[in-house]
């Protein structure tokens, strides 16, 4: 690997967040902050990735595609699409409802819940 200046200014925290105390490495009591304002982030971060409002909606598009698909009104291939392509070929019946939704409407109406 290629030591950049990038990774010299990542690596720079770390190094300086240990100190050699009689033969033992400890953390310093910056580093300790830092760490704990990393976990409490973290924490936020994967409450809300599994929480309900992330969850919810994702399972109930997930089951809508499996029905779809098991009906055969979705080939494989349409997995394999962008969601832009996605939204222009959904037939009629299925999905088609949410088509006039723009992407961002889409992202607004499901952080609502």
């Amino acid at each position: 690997m290629r030591v950049t200046s990038t990774w010299i200014l990542l690596l720079t925290p770390l190094s300086t967040a240990f100190v050699l105390e009689k033969g033992q490495l400890f953390l310093t009591a910056t580093a300790q902050e830092d760490l704990k304002g990393w976990e409490k982030t973290r924490q936020v971060v994967y409450d809300f990735v599994n929480g309900r409002a992330n969850l919810a909606p994702g399972t109930m598009l997930l089951r809508a595609l499996e029905l779809a698909y098991l009906e055969n009104e979705l080939q494989p291939e349409f997995f394999l699409l962008t969601d832009d392509e996605a939204i222009r070929i959904m037939p009629v019946h299925s999905l088609r409802p949410f088509a006039h939704f723009s992407r961002s409407r889409l992202r607004t109406s499901v952080s609502a819940l």
